[in-house]
């Protein structure tokens, strides 16, 4: 039997087949192929995150939506001023769990069904956080007198790191450990507490917002480094403002209107550039 023949007989058995089932299948067939399509996306091209929490202050404010590249970093790395998202390091010898909600929620449990993964609760996720490479592996960074220096691997000589991006109120004010800083940066608890080389991929990294982040400073922290192996890419855009996606009600809602909004709104979009923090004036 040729191709042709067999083409017409499937061609003939179709038609058959009641125009319900046609549909319901063509239905799962799109939902799997939509899913597929996505977990693609989510781990090997980009993902959305939300930003909770004021830790990089000014560059993102909390309730904006990211766009964070994983396709680029797989292949170049990271470099100094990055803006990363990451699983951050074991605390007290276990990684932070939070539970996702909303569309992520629904998605994550299509994604547990579809491809089998067995998880009891597929909405139960490592936490994440978003930071700035400060230290590369083989660095020495140290944190002195409201400065952050780091020696590159294989010199001698410490740089004072370049920190326009900060807001006035942090600009060469960072504390070890931050929670040591009062809000009106008073200095007198500064320990001048000098880090180890950061070792083998790993990296060290500091909130723009000095005073009120969980970093590489963080006595929680069960290591100051973070993994490579952990950091799952670079944030390339804020693309939604918070106005954008406001709490009324219902998770799915909010990214339905969001989205809605995307064209009207697409003036907001902004990106994140690169910040050469090892610039010597």
């Amino acid at each position: 039997m040729n191709f042709a023949k067999m083409l017409d007989m499937l061609s003939e058995k179709s038609k058959k087949i009641p125009d319900s089932v046609k549909t319901v299948f063509s239905l799962l067939v799109n939902i799997v192929v939509v899913v597929v399509i996505l977990t693609v996306m989510r781990s090997y091209v980009f993902l959305p995150f939300t930003v909770d929490g004021v830790s990089m202050q000014p560059t993102l404010e909390s309730g904006e939506v990211i766009y964070v590249d994983r396709l680029v970093p797989s292949v170049a790395g990271y470099d100094y001023g990055d803006v990363v998202v990451f699983i951050p390091p074991n605390q007290n010898g276990h990684k932070k769990q939070v539970e996702e909600t909303g569309l992520m929620c629904w998605f994550e449990k299509v994604k547990n069904s579809v491809f089998f993964q067995g998880k009891e609760n597929p909405c139960t996720v490592n936490a994440t956080y978003v930071k700035r490479v400060i230290g590369l592996p083989g660095d020495k960074v140290e944190v002195k007198n409201g400065h952050v220096f780091v020696t590159k691997k294989g010199e001698n000589s410490a740089i004072k790191i370049s920190e326009d991006f900060l807001l006035e109120r942090n600009k060469n004010k960072t504390c070890v450990p931050a929670q040591k800083c009062s809000r009106l940066f008073v200095l007198a608890s500064e320990s001048g507490k000098a880090f180890q080389i950061v070792p083998a991929g790993k990296y060290f990294v500091l909130g723009d917002n000095r005073v009120n982040s969980s970093d590489s400073r963080a006595s929680s922290w069960d290591t100051p480094f973070v993994d490579e192996e952990d950091i799952i890419g670079i944030v390339r855009a804020v693309y939604m403002s918070p106005k954008l996606i406001e709490d009324k009600g219902g998770k799915i809602a909010n990214y339905i209107e969001a989205i809605k909004n995307i064209p009207a709104n697409f003036k907001d979009v902004r990106f994140i550039g690169d910040n050469d923090i090892l610039l010597q004036k």
